[in-house]
């Protein structure tokens, strides 16, 4: 896939905008993911900056990506606005600096929103990014990651439907509009770089209006939700994201598994959480570090 940069409107078919900071470890398998799409789209790829100190803006710069500073201390949702702002493309991919797809994502997420088949696409295969790509937080459980990287990929497979909202609002729609309707054209709430959305509506939301840790995902996709129902699930495609702020650094992930009182009965549930990697990234609830 041809990454370009641009200053005309609809130039680039695909705007993706990547808020970052100290990415290094992770970006170039990201970027790498963008660029080997097997597709004859463009995109452009906005990295909104938050003052990394490692090789994060090289990196990216040796992808050709337009690299924005944030220099207003803004959090991650406005730097996702910040990014939108700056942005040219017919579709709109808001993603992150740990998160990589399948080589099929754009030509089969983007393409039909380009054709106006569809005002939105959703991605529904989520997988972690450590089960496909060789990283892994400073610290982490050796048992935990000997099962991320030998474990059958279909093993961490999450699909984002809430069950029963779904199907309720399938019904609904079927009440409503009086006729069959597919159940993989009612949409559910999926995270912020699982889903593509046509310029014009995402413009319309008002952008991300809830910061970080706050559902600023749900939010987003919702309000896009309440601006069209040509909306589509589609089948094949995968989305990789970082746990890495989930990975426990010890074994007591393996009794809590196994026996699922086991964390709250000794007291060792919370200890883990408190363990987990919360030392990079974005961690507090406004969307600061």
């Amino acid at each position: 896939m041809k990454i370009i940069k641009s200053n005309t409107m609809y130039e680039p078919d695909v705007s993706i905008i990547m808020p970052v900071y100290n990415e290094e470890k992770y970006i170039y398998f990201a970027l790498e993911s963008i660029k080997n799409q097997k597709t004859d789209l463009t995109a452009e790829v906005i990295v909104v900056d938050d003052n990394s100190t490692d090789r994060t803006v090289e990196i990216a710069s040796s992808f050709n990506c337009t690299i924005l500073k944030n220099e207003q201390k803004l959090n991650v949702s406005q730097m996702r606005n910040f990014g939108f702002s700056k942005s040219h493309g017919k579709a709109i991919l808001h993603t992150d600096g740990d998160t990589a797809y399948s080589y099929n994502y754009l030509e089969k997420m983007a393409k039909p929103i380009i054709e106006n088949k569809y005002d939105a696409t959703l991605c529904m295969m989520l997988y972690p990014f450590e089960v496909k790509y060789p990283v892994l937080p400073a610290k982490y459980s050796q048992s935990y990651a000997f099962f991320l990287k030998n474990l059958p990929e279909i093993f961490w497979l999450k699909m984002p439907m809430r069950f029963f909202i779904w199907i309720k609002r399938w019904f609904k729609n079927i009440i409503e509009k009086k006729r069959p309707v597919s159940l993989f054209s009612i949409p559910d709430r999926v995270e912020g770089a699982a889903i593509i959305v046509k310029r014009e509506i995402s413009e319309k939301t008002g952008g991300w209006n809830k910061p970080f840790g706050a559902h600023s995902d749900t939010s987003y996709t919702e309000s896009v939700y309440a601006l069209t129902d040509k909306v589509r699930w589609i089948f094949g495609v995968k989305k990789y994201s970082s746990i890495r702020r989930l990975i426990p650094v010890d074994n007591s992930w393996i009794p809590m598994k196994i026996v699922p009182f086991y964390g709250l009965i000794k007291k060792k549930k919370l200890k883990n959480r408190s363990k987990m990697q919360n030392d990079i990234g974005y961690i507090d609830p406004k969307g600061k570090r």
